[in-house]
């Protein structure tokens, strides 16, 4: 007797995982988990599984050799682990790794790196492109017909007969730099255009705001002092 029930299971080769990927009804055939377990290094995979105890049956069962006759991607898919899931622990784990042996060499470079930083981030004199640093230049004087007349020397307009301009520092080193001197998103206490606009004249007022100012450059350089804790809003 047909059965439509019994046909329409039989067709079902596919299901998704609970990162919505697709995947095959049959773990031996599910190509992309058997591809990451071929491509990763299984000493590392086992070290990210044991760092966590949420992994630790898995871990046990990859192990286990009477487990042997079953393959990774069906130890995985019987554990309820997902391709998507394994992929981020094993890269954050050898990511955590990497940085750990990077460390020692990172921490012994970074003075230089934040020199350079400092370096790159600085205006240079640089070569006038002009002039190519000759400091003259050649002004031709062509007739009616277009052939050359006369020819002159004078200096160069750009760089004013110096043979050098001034090119600006590497606006991401500059970036850097001001992070690192943490001069960014820092705002006055004061607005000066509004202060030039009502054209303050009392002079009490103005040392009190000048005042401000200095403190606030004080505490951006040196660091708050104490008494600047203390410090309270003058009354108006």
């Amino acid at each position: 007797m047909y059965d439509g029930r019994r046909e329409k299971k039989q067709l079902k080769t596919k299901t998704t995982d609970r990162h919505g990927r697709v995947m095959t009804v049959d773990p031996a055939a599910d190509t992309p988990m058997k591809r990451f377990f071929e491509s990763v290094d299984h000493e590392t995979l086992h070290y990210a599984l044991a760092e966590n105890p949420k992994y630790a049956a898995f871990l046990t069962a990859l192990l286990n050799p009477e487990f042997k006759r079953y393959t990774f991607m069906r130890i995985a898919r019987d554990h309820g682990f997902t391709l998507h899931e394994l992929q981020v622990l094993y890269t954050d784990f050898s990511r955590h790794m990497a940085l750990l042996q990077a460390l020692p060499n990172a921490a012994k470079a970074l003075p230089q790196v934040m020199n350079d930083t400092i370096e790159n981030s600085k205006n240079k004199l640089v070569v006038c492109p002009r002039c190519d640093g000759k400091k003259q230049i050649i002004e031709i004087e062509r007739g009616g017909d277009g052939k050359v007349e006369k020819t002159n020397l004078r200096d160069c307009p750009v760089c004013k007969g110096v043979g050098e301009v001034t090119a600006l520092g590497d606006k991401h080193a500059l970036d850097q730099y001001y992070e690192i001197m943490k001069l960014t998103n820092v705002k006055a206490p004061i607005n000066i255009n509004n202060t030039m606009a009502v054209g303050v004249s009392n002079n009490s007022m103005m040392n009190n705001d000048m005042e401000k100012l200095l403190r606030l450059s004080a505490q951006m350089t040196m660091g708050r002092r104490e008494q600047d804790h203390e410090h309270k809003p003058d009354q108006d």
